[in-house]
């Protein structure tokens, strides 16, 4: 079982400045009315990976009351960079190109717009934008302007990482 100090936070207060203001955000941008759609797969055992990949796995560590009385949980993972909802960097298909953790964050959040690039990625076999595979919901997304924050694991050296995706879809007023 693992031995959680109930000091440990007090080691990192940008941490517990960082959850608190994640747990207080209640809305995206002042005045705007919409939601959010998660356009992630959720990892389990059930999760699509390529055949010659591992399965995901998740194992408890730590589950339940600890000697002082606390609840605690805490698990570990093993999952393949190319399985579920990921990220494919440009790495994956390109010798030298970017890779997970070199991707910039303006390439990853910004106004959606639902584009075809078949014909362009058949024409050059290089043509590069970061890639988006197994995304869910996708019928739910407008065909332009929505807002979509997409942040991979950031796995250093990394040729693809697991994602969440999310859309913020802007309601017009009646």
């Amino acid at each position: 079982m693992h031995k959680f100090a109930s000091s440990s936070l007090r080691n990192y207060p940008a941490t517990a400045i960082l959850i608190l203001s994640l747990f207080a955000a209640t809305s995206h941008g002042a005045g705007k009315l919409g939601q959010w759609i998660d356009l992630s797969h959720d990892f389990s055992a059930d999760t699509i990976y390529w055949p010659t990949a591992e399965p995901f796995k998740m194992e408890a560590v730590s589950e339940g009351k600890t000697e002082k009385g606390y609840y605690y949980s805490a698990y570990k993972f093993c999952a393949a960079e190319h399985g579920g909802t990921h990220l494919d960097a440009p790495i994956h298909f390109s010798e030298g190109k970017p890779t997970v953790d070199q991707i910039p964050l303006s390439s990853l959040i910004g106004k959606s717009i639902k584009i075809d690039v078949s014909k362009k990625a058949l024409l050059d076999r290089d043509y590069q934008i970061p890639v988006f595979e197994n995304v869910d919901h996708l019928d739910l997304v407008p065909p332009k302007g929505a807002e979509i924050v997409a942040l991979p694991m950031k796995i250093k050296g990394g040729s693809g990482a697991p994602l969440r995706i999310v859309a913020f879809v802007t309601k017009t007023p009646d």
